[in-house]
């Protein structure tokens, strides 16, 4: 017995070797597929034969499980595999993808842009660059949806389904209007989508003048005559519409009445906005043509000549008597008047003056006056050299001065006890004089030479043409009807135009334009124009002086 237990036992060892030695050993290798897609547990192994082993598909982000191939197929996950051979397997997985929807609210388009993509789907991952393009006359105000804000263009991430909504304005736009001139723009909206005015609104614009004016024309961002007018917004637009004063009747007189009451004896034009009046105790100023005057002078002494040099610089002459009892000389104002300071007295009166620029002029008047300034008024000299021309008893009253130059000028007036009517002459200046006129009659008012051998003076009734040195003409030009000639002006060489009174029939023009240097003149017809003391010419208008009035003739 004792000898059979240590046989069984080796029997027993031997057959439980020889079980071991017989079972199979198998291998396990996994896959992934795509290789960045995940991993499997366990991914590879040896097992005994009839083992089970499950294995487990995880999916890396963006990444899903969708089944094994090869030793095995299906798609559970986890999936137990019996090992009874060597086994092989791929976990398959896909992409995540998904929806980007993309949406405008009004007139525009979203264009598409990959910016970052594992492959060519908007798969999980992908960064879309999305720009909103509005269309013309829209423009883009802010995404919503899986976007917000107004940054354009934006980029979204697709991570899930996405929806996003680009939304579009229409554009709105500034319309001014304005007007020149006097008139009104009236404003008609023809089609709009909205109360606003965006692009593609049709409106409807008419220019009305306003009484005495007439529509000319478009300016600004539209242009012609056609009225009303239809504009289609497209932008910021000015619309302007420019109007005239209609023409006047030929010849048409406009009265301005300064509001002093008194009698105006002198004016002077610069342009026909910028002028002056001077006459018994005032200087007025006008910057709007004859609109509106701003009184200089009041109350001091009478104004008989003015004259502006520039629109800062000028001279007047002016008397006393009666009520107006200031000094009585020469004036000259530097600031257009604002101020005038007395430069030059004299107990005689002076009537007219004359300058070539701000530094020279001469000032004449009763009693033999004449003297002349060569630095703005600061000194003055006196040139009585014709004085006793006539055997030492006459007392010369010079009416009108006139020069052509520093040199050659002409005085013309009458002289006393005879009260012949006198022209005397200059070569120098005035440092001496010679008489080149002397005639019984009536003085002569004025004087105007168009060059040295040209010009014309008028007395009383009558108008005459002067030659060479301002010697008299044996032909009268004209017989008028006038009590007196009073004034004359000449625009260019040839072209003037005379003011006198008629005192004989306060109806009747007096007004005489002449296109010949003085050689004829004819009636100029105009309203109600009766009577001038002095006239002036401007661009456009003739300016004269009547009584306490200011009347403006265009011609």
């Amino acid at each position: 017995m004792k000898k059979l237990l240590p046989l069984l036992t080796v029997l027993l060892f031997l057959g439980c070797s020889a079980t071991t030695e017989n079972t199979e050993i198998f291998t396990l290798s996994t896959n992934v597929n795509p290789e960045e897609a995940g991993a499997v547990s366990p991914s590879q192994g040896e097992f005994d034969e009839g083992d089970e082993v499950t294995l487990t598909a995880s999916a890396n982000q963006g990444w899903i499980f969708s089944g094994w191939q090869g030793d095995h197929n299906g798609a559970s996950n986890p999936a137990s595999i019996v090992m009874n051979s060597d086994k092989s397997i791929t976990a398959q997985f896909e992409m995540l993808e998904y929806d980007l929807t993309l949406e405008t609210e009004g007139s525009g388009t979203i264009q598409e842009q990959v910016v970052t993509s594992k492959t060519e789907s908007y798969q999980e991952g992908t960064a879309v660059q999305l720009t909103a393009e509005p269309d013309e006359g829209w423009e883009f105000v802010e995404w919503t949806g899986d976007l917000s804000g107004s940054t354009n263009p934006e980029t979204i991430t697709i991570d899930s389904e996405k929806s996003v909504t680009a939304v579009f304005e229409a554009t709105t736009y500034e319309i001014t209007t304005e007007k020149v001139g006097e008139g009104e723009i009236v404003e008609q909206i023809i089609s709009s989508e909205s109360e606003e005015v965006e692009y593609g609104t049709v409106i409807e614009y008419t220019a009305v003048p306003a009484e005495g004016w007439m529509f000319v024309e478009w300016s600004g961002d539209i242009s012609g005559e056609e009225n009303p007018v239809q504009v289609t917004v497209e932008g910021n637009m000015n619309i302007i519409a420019n109007f005239e004063e209609e023409p006047a009747p030929a010849n048409a007189t406009t009265w301005f009445d300064t509001g002093s009451g008194a009698r105006l004896n002198t004016l002077d034009f610069l342009s026909d906005d910028l002028g002056w009046v001077g006459g018994e105790g005032l200087i007025a100023k006008t910057t709007d043509g004859g609109e509106t005057w701003t009184f200089q002078m009041e109350d001091d002494f009478v104004v008989t000549d003015l004259q502006m040099i520039n629109e800062n610089v000028g001279f007047v002459t002016g008397t006393v008597y009666g009520e107006f009892t200031g000094d009585q000389g020469v004036y000259k104002t530097t600031d257009g008047g604002t101020t005038w300071t007395l430069v030059y007295e004299t107990d005689d009166e002076p009537r007219t003056l004359f300058f070539n620029d701000e530094n020279t002029g001469w000032v004449a008047g009763v009693n033999d006056l004449i003297v002349k300034t060569t630095d703005g008024g600061d000194t003055w000299t006196v040139q009585d050299q014709f004085v006793g021309a006539f055997g030492g008893t006459e007392t010369f009253w010079i009416n009108d001065l006139f020069f052509l130059d520093e040199n050659m000028g002409w005085a013309a007036g009458h002289y006393s006890p005879a009260d012949n009517r006198l022209i005397i002459y200059t070569e120098d200046g005035g440092a001496t004089w010679e008489v080149v006129y002397d005639y019984m009659g009536g003085p002569f008012n004025f004087i105007h030479m168009t060059n040295e051998e040209e010009g014309v003076t008028g007395s009383g009734r009558s108008v005459y043409k002067l030659l060479s040195k301002g010697e008299q003409s044996s032909e009268r030009l004209s017989h008028t009807g006038f009590s007196a000639a009073q004034d004359v002006v000449f625009s260019t060489f040839r072209h003037g135009y005379l003011i006198g009174q008629n005192f004989e029939n306060t109806s009747e023009s007096f007004f005489y334009e002449t296109t010949d240097a003085g050689g004829t003149w004819t009636r100029v017809e105009t309203e109600d124009l009766t009577g001038g003391s002095s006239i002036d010419i401007g661009t456009d208008y003739v300016w004269i002086t009547t009584g306490p009035w200011v009347v403006k003739v265009e011609i």
